[in-house]
């Protein structure tokens, strides 16, 4: 059997179905009707062009469900972005969060804080501990380095991998 030949062959809408794989030949009319299925007469349907037709209509509904599901995840990724951005406002409203330069500001200044305390540690031991001068050289030392060692580290270091 060659190409013409399956050409001419015309089947009802019962055989199509069964071929197609539809539980319902009442179907069939909605595809000749809405999604390109052809009827050459009434109950009387070109076999080899429906099964044309049919494998581009799967691979359509394919394309569509893919679409949507595209969709979905945008609009998913879009919904959950703008529901954090709700939480952070919410957050800001509750002053539990603040402008980044404020937050940045208060650190600079409790670093320097800490930083003039730390250095004001070998003049305060040096007259609480009645330290010689070389005693008070050996401290202030020891806190220069450390300040120095402090100074020199990066912002994102984890405070488990410093050594002194």
């Amino acid at each position: 059997m060659d190409i013409k030949e399956l050409q001419n062959i015309e089947v009802s809408a019962k055989i199509l179905t069964e071929i197609l794989g539809f539980k319902n030949s009442n179907y069939l009319p909605e595809l000749v009707k809405d999604h390109g299925f052809i009827r050459s007469a009434h109950g009387k349907y070109p076999l080899l062009k429906n099964i044309q037709r049919f494998i581009t209509y799967q691979e359509e509904l394919h394309q569509v469900d893919v679409k949507k599901i595209r969709e979905g995840n945008s609009r998913s990724r879009l919904d959950h972005a703008q529901a954090e951005l709700k939480e952070l406002e919410l957050k800001e409203k509750q002053n539990e969060l603040g402008p980044v330069a404020e937050f940045e500001l208060a650190m600079k200044n409790e670093v320097s804080l800490f930083v003039k305390m730390f250095n004001s540690l070998g003049t305060q031991l040096r007259y609480d501990l009645n330290l010689s001068p070389e005693q008070n050289d050996i401290i202030q030392n020891k806190i220069d380095n450390f300040l120095k060692h402090y100074a020199s580290l990066p912002a994102d270091t984890n405070s488990e991998s410093v050594a002194f």
